[in-house]
């Protein structure tokens, strides 16, 4: 697996630009993903969240009553070749 920077460039040097001729999606982007050219589409977890919960149940030394989910949200801009919009998920 390599990097969104040299998985681009090789892209480039392929003659493919996103979003005409591929589609890029990250998953939990930075606050880099907005700025990049062209903005990325992201596919964001609410860690914080996660790691409070992960922290509660390993603090209260008991497992956690079932199964946890946490929303997603997904941020669409233009590498994907979408409108800019947002979207929440549940997963």
């Amino acid at each position: 697996m390599s990097s969104l920077p040299a998985r681009s460039k090789q892209f480039r040097e392929a003659g493919l630009h996103c979003p005409d001729d591929i589609a890029i999606v990250s998953y939990d982007g930075t606050m880099e993903s907005e700025y990049r050219s062209p903005p990325l589409t992201v596919a964001r977890q609410p860690i914080w969240a996660m790691a409070e919960a992960a922290v509660s149940a390993v603090l209260n030394a008991s497992p956690p009553a079932g199964h946890q989910s946490f929303a997603t949200e997904i941020v669409i801009r233009e590498s994907c070749g979408c409108g800019r919009s947002v979207h929440t998920a549940r997963s």
